[in-house]
């Protein structure tokens, strides 16, 4: 499995290098890259099939098995995004992954700049699978983004589940915010525009009739760099889902000023998409890739399991496992996960009902429509 880490401008200098014609490549004068950002650049290509190397489904296509799969995450970590740790080689050496290397082999690309840069790839056939946000689900639909469609698949946690964990919005103790009120001419750290966790941030601001183009300024950085942004004073409210809320609680020197409890309700912030075109060319290796994804999924959740299971996440992410320990299956701080991976129409629909509250949607998308289940080892 290879996992690429794509924050890097060189990176994409390097990328934006490949993704051109030989012909273009050749005429345009030669981008210095350094040798390690030339190997990634090059292993993004093979990830990703451009520059004359291997696509999905290219080992199927020559009558070889097992079919290779190219996934992106959108952005987040375990016990966020859960699949870096699902598929980890932990997990592979457990023999939990039935049909991986069988059926299907996995190349994960991490999403530096949030779902819509994982939705950016799914339209241009770079990946076959990838985990969207609601918002970045009812844009696709209603842009009609990917040439034959796209499903939901599988969930990938729901957020402020009743009792469960919900993603925080933070403020430093001493900053002398306490409402909706005290943000006002302030500027505010979100991942991205437009993504999941802005909408719930901006259908708050709303919701305290702040208008979120005129009353606030926006800063866009990610996830891992929000507790730098809050702590030093760039931004007076910080964007914090797991692992990152928990460590920005360690420090003690924020206080969370809402949840997405009390701006959007149970939202279903992420969940896995496929295109259509790949799910009809290969049934079976999607439906062994995620027989696995639930079979890891049930392995990490079991209590006996949860010591290792907090380590292998502190290993992917580099939290400290007292860290985690105070998150991962610990109820009303973990997020709720379907252990049969089943999608919530419900939960999703209440983030997009949020996109037309705010204005980034015109027309509301029902989401009931796109999942699609039947490649689940469960019903549902």
């Amino acid at each position: 499995m290879l996992n690429i880490q794509s924050g890097s401008t060189e990176f994409w200098r390097a990328w934006n290098h490949l993704l051109r014609p030989v012909s273009s490549r050749v005429e345009t004068p030669r981008v210095k890259l350094s040798r390690r950002w030339k190997v990634l650049a090059v292993a993004a290509a093979a990830v990703l099939g451009v520059g004359g190397l291997p696509t999905a489904g290219a080992a199927s296509a020559a009558g070889a098995s097992p079919v290779h799969i190219r996934f992106s995450t959108g952005g987040a970590t375990p016990p966020n995004e859960m699949e870096a740790a699902i598929f980890s080689p932990e997990l592979q050496k457990k023999g939990i992954l039935k049909g991986y290397d069988k059926d299907y082999t996995l190349s994960i690309l991490t999403a530096s700049k949030g779902t819509p840069q994982t939705l950016s790839l799914l339209a241009a056939d770079q990946i076959d699978i990838g985990t969207l946000g609601f918002s970045t689900i009812a844009l696709g639909q209603a842009k009609h983004a990917i040439k034959g469609g796209f499903s939901v698949v599988v969930a990938q946690f729901v957020d402020a589940h009743p009792g469960y964990g919900a993603n925080a919005y933070m403020v430093l103790k001493n900053s002398g915010i306490s409402g909706p009120a005290d943000l006002k001419g302030k500027v505010i750290g979100t991942n991205q525009l437009g993504s999941a966790s802005d909408i719930v941030l901006r259908a708050w601001l709303v919701n305290h009739k702040l208008d979120p183009r005129k009353d606030v300024q926006f800063v866009e950085s990610g996830y891992a760099t929000q507790q730098a942004a809050l702590n030093s004073g760039r931004v007076a409210l910080g964007t914090f889902v797991q692992p990152f809320e928990a460590m920005e609680q360690a420090s003690g020197k924020a206080k969370i000023l809402f949840t997405t409890a009390e701006a959007t309700g149970e939202t279903a912030a992420i969940a896995v998409v496929a295109r259509n075109n790949f799910l009809k060319e290969h049934p079976k290796a999607v439906k062994s890739f995620l027989a696995d994804w639930v079979a890891g999924l049930q392995w990490l959740a079991k209590p006996e399991n949860r010591t290792e299971a907090i380590a292998i996440m502190s290993r992917i992410t580099g939290t400290p496992t007292n860290v985690l320990g105070l998150v991962y299956g610990v109820k009303g701080k973990d997020y709720y996960r379907d252990l049969k991976g089943c999608p919530s129409a419900k939960a999703l629909q209440n983030g997009i009902d949020a996109m037309v509250k705010v204005g980034d949607l015109k027309t509301r998308v029902d989401v009931s429509k796109l999942i699609d289940a039947s490649y689940l080892p469960y019903p549902c």
